[in-house]
């Protein structure tokens, strides 16, 4: 089932959207790659481009829905992380803030209180 609309703008205004990881690491003495060049931020040792990579997955799973609805194997849809308008669904967002929302749209649509533990 699809998430509340109403739900996913709130969480989507409240986060961050998540585009890219990248992780660096700084010599533990000096400040020079060997051969005498500044590092200045470190060393760069990952980089994943997270919505590119979630865009490119979309695309392959809708090509391969294509090719199964013309061979007849079933139209289930599938609910990616890619809207029908382009948008990565892929946000950073702060537990506590997180479960403020979720909170508040238990509280207001379904009248459940909740309480969490610390």
């Amino acid at each position: 089932e699809n998430i509340s609309p109403a739900l996913r703008v709130k969480v989507t205004e409240a986060g961050l959207p998540l585009k890219e990881v990248v992780s660096r690491c700084r010599p533990w003495f000096g400040g020079n790659d060997g051969e005498g060049k500044d590092v200045g931020d470190g060393w760069k040792i990952l980089e994943l481009d997270v919505s590119n990579a979630i865009r490119e997955r979309a695309r392959a799973d809708a090509n391969n829905a294509v090719a199964a609805d013309e061979n007849g194997n079933g139209n289930e849809r599938e609910f990616g992380l890619v809207t029908d308008r382009g948008e990565v669904l892929a946000y950073t967002i702060l537990r506590g803030t997180l479960q403020r929302i979720l909170y508040e749209e238990l509280v207001e649509t379904y009248g459940v209180d909740v309480q969490f533990r610390k």
